[in-house]
């Protein structure tokens, strides 16, 4: 169980793996399960308002439930956030989402989950609340935001992602990454100029113009000269909040583990089921997947 929310009585319990349940709790020395259902991830976080459950899904992302009988809730729609969603705010008609790497705020109409706004703040998202009306906070990794929710007359920039990695690129090769560029705004938008903190890094685009409510695509081409790189692409804009959208840039990362490589020879003893040692080798021709779990 990660989440809990109560009304009149009754807990819904965000239940991980097993969904939600609703729990009697009328008789608190007598608790008993009233019903549940399936949800379309792992139910991480749990609001109640107006006979309706909003539910963060994890990897599937939000889920609403129609609990008017608390013994049988009823699955009304899922958003899928792109996201892993393991937070929710309920300030209806919105909904915002933590989303690992971004900030999603859905519209309730009644019957469904519709994408209101978002922002892909350049941290990892891991928590939301509202105090009610058109502020959100957002809780990230170093950082906590404030953000209203509101018709933006001036130009709004937002990226597809806030890191380009290009992984390993032999030399005198090169690598295209594709990063969309949003006005949000009801502007036009102006990236003035694009820059590179390393020469292996361009585009062939210097500036650009999006008209409101528009997207458009920059190819970024990393043409390794050799060492391991990494470093900032900033566009240069006219969002009166966003004057410099810094993107995280890295090619050729000497540790980063790349599709199709060998994997190297292992051999670990047995602690579990069995004994002696087991290694790598005995288990070629065979998929193997390897879990590694590490404290914080």
């Amino acid at each position: 169980a990660w989440s809990l929310t109560v009304h009149e009585g009754v807990a819904y319990v965000a239940d991980g793996d097993a969904g939600i349940v609703s729990i009697s709790i009328k008789d608190k020395k007598a608790p008993f399960v009233l019903g549940s259902a399936a949800t379309g991830g792992t139910a991480r976080d749990i609001r109640y308002n107006d006979g309706l459950l909003f539910v963060a899904v994890g990897t599937a992302g939000v889920d609403v439930f129609d609990v008017s009988n608390p013994s049988e809730p009823t699955l009304l729609d899922n958003f899928p956030t792109g996201g892993f969603t393991s937070r929710v705010a309920v300030h209806l008609p919105y909904i915002s989402a933590s989303s690992w790497d971004r900030l999603h705020v859905l519209k309730w109409d009644g019957a469904r989950l519709n994408l209101y706004g978002y922002k892909n703040t350049g941290g990892r998202v891991m928590a939301v609340g509202s105090p009610g009306g058109d502020i959100v906070y957002s809780a990230e990794w170093e950082v906590m935001r404030v953000f209203q929710i509101t018709e933006i007359a001036e130009p709004d920039i937002d990226v597809s992602t806030r890191m380009l990695d290009f992984g390993r690129v032999e030399v005198g090769t090169n690598k295209t990454l594709a990063l969309d560029v949003e006005n949000n705004g009801g502007s036009d938008l102006h990236i003035r100029d694009i820059a590179f903190a390393h020469d292996d890094f361009t585009t062939m685009t210097t500036d650009l113009t999006l008209p409101p409510y528009s997207k458009k695509t920059l190819n970024v081409i990393y043409t390794p000269s050799g060492n391991p790189v990494a470093g900032s692409m900033i566009l240069f804009t006219d969002d009166p909040d966003e004057e410099h959208i810094f993107i995280r840039m890295a090619g050729n990362n000497g540790g980063e583990v790349q599709e199709g490589e060998p994997a190297p020879n292992f051999e670990l003893p047995i602690i579990a089921n069995g004994s002696g040692t087991l290694s790598l080798e005995e288990l070629r021709g065979r998929v193997v997947v390897l879990a590694l779990f590490a404290s914080w």
